[in-house]
């Protein structure tokens, strides 16, 4: 659990970086590009790694209504990930539809998974 955890804080960190150390993002000029890459990687490894060697201690089952409202989350969210690049009109409206999608993933996530790593990796994700 603790490579789960470390992984989510790593994915955080490498996201609000930039916004949290701005004097760091400006001295390195955008060369610091490969290095957030590299903990991004890093992080979802250990995410990999942390979730596969975790205790599935389960709080409740996914029910059938649970999965399908989680099989029209995830659609939505990858319909909202992909407009986000796009000049659709819901990409132009919207103004982080790719957040939005990642954030109604997360939750679809939470909603069928009522395991324990479960809701640390996709709460962690949404929260962040």
């Amino acid at each position: 659990m603790v490579l789960l955890v470390l992984g989510v804080l790593l994915w955080s960190f490498a996201h609000l970086a930039k916004r949290v150390f701005p004097g760091f993002h400006r001295a390195m000029g955008g060369s610091e590009k490969p290095m957030v890459a590299g903990m991004l990687v890093l992080s979802i490894v250990l995410m990999v790694i942390g979730y596969r060697a975790a205790d599935q201690v389960i709080w409740w089952a996914a029910t059938p209504m649970l999965k399908g409202i989680n099989n029209l989350l995830v659609l939505v969210a990858f319909y909202l990930f992909a407009a986000s690049g796009s000049k659709s009109r819901l990409g132009v409206r919207m103004r982080h539809p790719q957040l939005i999608g990642f954030s109604l993933w997360a939750v679809a996530h939470l909603l069928t998974n009522g395991d324990l790593p479960s809701m640390v990796l996709f709460g962690g994700l949404l929260v962040w």
